[in-house]
């Protein structure tokens, strides 16, 4: 059924119009900031994922010298050999031929220096161990991490303190140039992003020669680092509650400046009809003046003064017969 009140068809537009227009800056804001945050954590995610990689080049680089301690068992070194003057050719007091220190005792005096600063910083109050490892290995920590070798390789899976006895789910097809983004969660429900990619743990440095076993020379390990994504969603709920109530705060104040708005602009309708309703046989010789009239009532106010000069030349020709 069609609207035939102006003011109903008005209102109806105009409200339609601003709730679209709110809708699409709140939606535009709410992503905008959802887009911006989740940029920063997987800025965040990229700068963890090469303390990962390193971790597991050191701990594929263990398992690589663990093997080629097991294959190469090569004969005995010869024993050294004395210079003539009861000297070891390779003796500690090498340099003491000439009455000056060994570099050999220099280094040891350096490490029993560095050792006694090591023990001073561990004895200082207030100072724990624990709090001086990276973030993402301390138990407490918001960041996680696995590894998994790949292949039939004696390595054990690695994962993060934080972890406990959770597992993070990996990605198929991430590797270490185009890692695979997602939003996960662990069994405990926590929100996270993470970050899946493969990479070759012997790419880093000289790894590849110091074992001869091509398991462990083209092994690669799957690797997924995730962050706590709990203040993101927190942080998108509460802007979405503000827009909401923001929203509806502005539409209440549409509604009102709609009616009022209509209600101003169509005066000069109720005016007409006022004025209309007014005219008899005696004012036919008045006319609607179009100083203080809107411009869209022009067309009108002419055809009703040309329909009102008709009118009194008809009324003068009637009085003139009669």
């Amino acid at each position: 059924m069609a609207i035939r009140s102006i003011r109903k068809r008005l209102v109806l537009w105009l409200l339609v119009g601003l709730a679209a227009l709110w809708g699409s800056a709140g939606a535009g804001l709410y992503f905008s900031v959802r887009k911006s945050e989740i940029a920063r954590l997987d800025a965040r995610l990229e700068n963890l994922s090469g303390g990962v990689r390193f971790y597991g080049s050191m701990m594929a680089r263990e398992a690589a010298r663990d093997a080629a301690r097991t294959e190469f068992t090569g004969p005995p070194r010869p024993p050294q050999l004395d210079r003539p003057g009861g000297f070891e050719a390779n003796g500690p007091d090498r340099g003491n031929q000439q009455g000056r220190p060994t570099a050999r005792r220099e280094g040891g005096e350096r490490e029993q220096g560095r050792n006694r600063s090591d023990r001073d910083e561990r004895d200082r109050p207030g100072s724990d161990p624990e709090n001086r490892r990276p973030q993402i290995f301390q138990v407490d920590s918001r960041e996680y991490f696995q590894l998994w070798p790949t292949g039939d390789l004696d390595i054990a899976v690695h994962r993060s303190p934080s972890l406990g006895e959770m597992e993070l789910e990996p990605r198929i097809g991430g590797t270490r140039a185009e890692p695979v983004l997602f939003d996960t969660s662990l069994a405990d429900g926590t929100r996270l992003r993470a970050m899946n990619f493969n990479f070759r743990p012997f790419s880093w440095g000289r790894g590849r020669s110091r074992t001869t076993d091509p398991r462990l020379r083209e092994m690669t390990m799957d690797a997924v680092v995730a962050v706590d994504a709990e203040p993101l969603h927190a942080t998108l709920g509460n802007l979405l509650l503000g827009i909401v109530g923001v929203g509806f705060l502005a539409a209440l104040a549409s509604v009102g400046l709609v009616h009022f708005a209509l209600k101003d602009g169509l005066r000069p309708l109720h005016q007409l009809g006022d004025r209309l309703a007014e005219i008899d046989a005696e004012s036919l010789g008045e006319r609607f003046s179009y100083k203080t009239m809107p411009t869209e009532l022009a067309p009108i106010y002419d055809r009703l003064n040309a329909l009102m000069g008709r009118l009194e030349k008809s009324f003068e020709r009637e009085r003139r017969f009669s």
